[in-house]
């Protein structure tokens, strides 16, 4: 009986180890356990701290104040210790574009110049209705057409609860079952439905306020670990995501 086990546990080592290296997809949650211990390991290696929410709560300080104390032209002075080899790693994964990976946490962001832009890239959207699209439109905000601001580096577009699928579609549904809500969340959800994403300094803005208790929660950690992803791909010079000049290479892209 011990060698039966022991020969089961072996083949499905062997079958794990197996799917991994032939480049079998990570299911979501694996993807998200792997980047919140990544981030938490990086601010452990930047901050000292005792515990996981003292460390995320000196990262958002840090921001916070350097954010309010820049000029308005200059670039925030914080500088992580960034393992880029092992960020690189999990980007391999995180940029697959499909909704086992980058549509799961993101939105694809088709950059525009023009109303006639705009008209293709709307049956655009209509025609691949599972990519989870964001418009902007420089120098003009309407509806459903959101600032590009968000997009350089000030923040994140997330992929929208109103899909059914999702990182934050996930957390939210986790919400209704919770007897203690997590306004964080909540407050996160907002901002990205209205906005279509979410600014850091928004974020930031936590460790002013009551919501900060909520840092002990791992879910409220592992939101700002994928909001703050691109962040640390920022800090590396990593490409984080570079939108399309219009409707037509996107075009190119799915076809």
């Amino acid at each position: 009986m011990k060698n039966t086990l022991l020969l089961i546990g072996l083949c499905f080592i062997f079958t794990s180890s197996y799917s991994h290296t032939k480049g079998i997809p990570d299911e979501p949650e694996q993807l998200t356990e792997r980047m919140y211990s990544f981030f938490t390991k990086t601010l452990k290696e930047n901050y000292m701290a005792q515990s996981d929410s003292e460390l995320y709560e000196k990262f958002l300080t840090d921001y916070f104040n350097e954010w309010n104390a820049r000029d308005s032209s200059a670039s925030l002075n914080i500088k992580l210790k960034i393992d880029k080899e092992e960020l690189a790693k999990i980007n391999k994964d995180l940029f697959r574009r499909d909704s086992l990976h980058y549509y799961y946490f993101y939105s694809e962001v088709i950059e525009l110049s023009s109303d006639e832009d705009l008209e293709k890239a709307e049956k655009l959207r209509n025609l691949y209705p599972d990519i989870p699209f964001v418009i902007i439109q420089k120098g003009k905000t309407a509806k459903n057409v959101h600032l590009p601001t968000i997009n350089e580096v000030q923040g994140i577009y997330l992929t929208r609860i109103g899909r059914e699928r999702g990182f934050l579609y996930d957390l939210m549904q986790r919400e209704k079952n919770r007897k203690e809500s997590r306004e964080f969340i909540s407050s996160i959800n907002e901002m990205n439905e209205l906005m279509g994403g979410v600014y850091f300094y928004y974020v930031s803005c936590m460790t002013q306020s009551a919501s900060i208790v909520e840092l002990k929660y791992l879910d409220v950690r592992e939101l700002i670990s994928v909001i703050f992803w691109k962040f640390l791909c920022i800090e590396t010079g990593t490409a984080f995501h570079t939108p399309p000049k219009g409707p037509g290479l996107i075009e190119k892209n799915y076809q």
